[in-house]
């Protein structure tokens, strides 16, 4: 989110498996996933919020929507 509100581009490329234990714990509520989801998404919305409104102030000329 922070990264289109400066009008940068976010690219993904595949690694290697970091967590190579399929046992991983996160020690928390997070291990159900639907709750590390839910926690996520609300994250994410929270980013959202918080950086939108200010895109206004972006330089148009840079980004891309």
């Amino acid at each position: 989110v922070q990264a289109w509100h400066f009008g940068l581009s976010v690219v993904e490329f595949p690694v290697e498996r970091m967590y190579k234990d399929l046992n991983r714990s996160f020690g928390t509520e997070l291990d159900d996933p639907r709750t590390r989801l839910d926690y996520y998404s609300k994250l994410l919305e929270r980013e959202v919020r918080l950086w939108s409104p200010l895109r206004r102030h972006c330089d148009y000329s840079r980004c891309v929507c």
